[in-house]
Formats: structure tokens, sequence, C-alpha cells
């Protein structure tokens, strides 16, 4: 298509043709207009016999006119269809790819759903664990840890006896006995703990049933120095440093010393009835929690050692957990 073309027969199509024919009839010509003048300075309609003095210029017969414009216009049609074409080429890859993407997330999720279970164990713990560990590493890691784990779960005979404390607790808890709190009072974020401290030399093991869930209930291990500190409660779950490595009913998982990994939502939940067990292994320094009622485990990396005690969190009245060792 050439533009120049099209400018010319724009500049035609807004001539004053009226002005140029009253020019030409007081000029002594009474013919009709033919021709057309591209000449710069010119550019003006003339007839056949006014051309006389316009020889070196490019001129353009009306049939010449007409011819251009039929052929610009084809050409503008043309143009036309093929865009309609491209248009449609474009849509149908559009659509092509759309259903191929729909296909690949249908692939995905039938295998995400046939493969929960393995991908809860080895993906998500994965995902929260040590962020420098490669994967392979990572997975070998856990499954060494699970195996040492259950041979010695099954040989074990002795259990410490484990036991709330009277001091090291919150106001608003009430110890009922050694095995049993419940929370007397309003006052939220209310945090008990369990006595003795957590052996830097083996492994320890509690089990806690939960008797009575109101709203919210936490299970871990905690920091005795920052929770004597904070009168043993969390003014603020959202930064880490609050002294605890927790697990809560609703699956949030809260580390004191990553913030990455704190107040985040984990696949691990439990609720009333059900038998929560912590294992802390502080030579390899990990603390695993294990629903035994639904059989789901959890891994969590401890950064660093100090007087960790095994812990509950209590959020609202009437809220009761027990030891049951």
């Amino acid at each position: 298509m050439n533009v120049g073309n099209i400018q010319l027969i724009m500049k035609i199509i807004h001539s004053p043709i009226n002005k140029f024919m009253i020019q030409i009839q007081q000029n002594g010509c009474d013919h009709g207009t033919n021709s057309y003048c591209a000449y710069k300075f010119c550019q003006q309609l003339f007839c056949s016999y006014c051309t006389i003095d316009h020889q070196d210029h490019d001129f353009y017969t009306k049939q010449q006119l007409n011819e251009l414009l039929i052929n610009e216009m084809n050409q503008l049609k043309q143009l036309y269809d093929d865009i309609n074409i491209l248009k449609a080429n474009i849509q149908q890859q559009i659509t092509d790819i759309q259903e191929q993407v729909n296909k690949q997330i249908g692939i995905l999720q039938e295998y995400l759903n046939k493969n929960e279970n393995h991908i809860s164990k080895l993906l998500k713990q994965f995902y929260y664990g040590n962020e420098k560990m490669n994967f392979m590493y990572q997975t070998n890691h856990i499954k060494t840890n699970l195996e040492q784990i259950s041979n010695k779960l099954s040989k074990l005979s002795i259990v410490k006896n484990h036991q709330f404390s009277q001091e090291l607790k919150h106001l608003d808890i009430f110890v009922k006995t050694s095995q049993n709190i419940i929370k007397n009072a309003k006052q939220s974020n209310s945090i008990a703990l369990v006595i003795p401290k957590l052996s830097f030399d083996d492994e320890t093991i509690i089990t806690f049933k939960v008797k009575k869930l109101v709203h919210t209930i936490a299970i871990g291990i905690c920091d005795l120095q920052t929770l004597e500190s904070k009168n043993f409660m969390i003014d603020n779950w959202k930064k880490s440093g609050h002294g605890c490595y927790l697990i809560s009913s609703s699956g949030y998982l809260y580390s004191t010393s990553n913030q990455n990994q704190n107040q985040v939502k984990t696949y691990f939940t439990y609720k009333d009835g059900q038998l929560i067990q912590i294992i802390f292994q502080p030579n390899q320094k990990l603390l695993f929690f294990r629903n035994l009622t639904n059989k789901r485990e959890f891994l969590v990396f401890v950064n660093e050692l100090r007087d960790y005690y095994a812990c509950v969190y209590l959020s609202k009245e009437n809220e009761e957990i027990e030891i049951v060792q």
C-alpha cells in the first residue's frame, strides 16, 4: 500500500472543488474539471484545456484517480481480511494453549491427590526445615531420624515423670493435678511449663491429651529465661524472639528463632480427645511432633540449645489439657 497515494486521494477528497470551478469559469473556461495537478504549488483541479501551463507537473486524470482509489481500497480490504485471519489464528492459539494448561493442571492435581501423604512427609517437612539443606539430604535425614525414633519408642520401658509446674506458669492457669491443668480466667496468651527441664544428653518424649478445646491450644517447648521475663505470656506472636517452638491446634507453627517459620500455617492440626506427642532430640537439635490419633507428623529444627521446657499454651477460659506420659 502506497502511503503517498492515500495522502493524494485524501487531498482530492477534501479539495474545495467549487472554488476551482468558479476560478476556471472566471478565467473564461467552462469545461468540466477532469484533471488534478499534484505539484506542491498547484494541487488544484483543471480541465484538460487548461493544463498546458502545467506540462512539467504530475497530472492525474479522472480515470487514473478512480483506478488509484479502487486499487488502494482493494489493498485496504485485503489488509483488513489479513488482519481478521491473523486475529482468528491468534485466538485459536490462545484457546489451544489454555486447553493444554488446563490439561496439565488436571494431571498435576490428580498426582497431588494420589500422593498427598507422601508429599506431606517429604516436601512439606523440607519446606519448614532447614533452608540450607538440599532436598535429597533433607529427605534422607528425616527418614533416618524417623527410623531411630521408632526403634527407641519400641524399646522404651522407663518414662520420666513429667508434670506441670506450680510456679512456672501464668496466674490464670490452674493446676488441678500434677498431670492436668485448666484455664480459669479470660486472660489470653497464658503458658504453663512442664518439669523437669529437657535433657541435653538424651531425647525426651512427652504425650499430651487435649481434654477441652475452646479456641486455641498450642504444644511445644520454650526457653525459661524468655518466658519468665514475659510473665509466661506472649504479647506478640507475629515476631520471632518470643521464646517458643509451638504448633497450635489450628496448625500454625511458631518459631522463636526463624521469622520465616513463625506464624506459618501447616498441615499438622489436632482437636478434642486427640493425643499429641513431642519428641525432643538435643543432639540433632530436632523437635518432633506426632498426632497419635491421626498419625500425622511434623519436624521442627531448633537453632540453638537453651534451658528448654515442654510447655502448653491455653487461649480461652475452661480449656484443659493433661499429660498422659
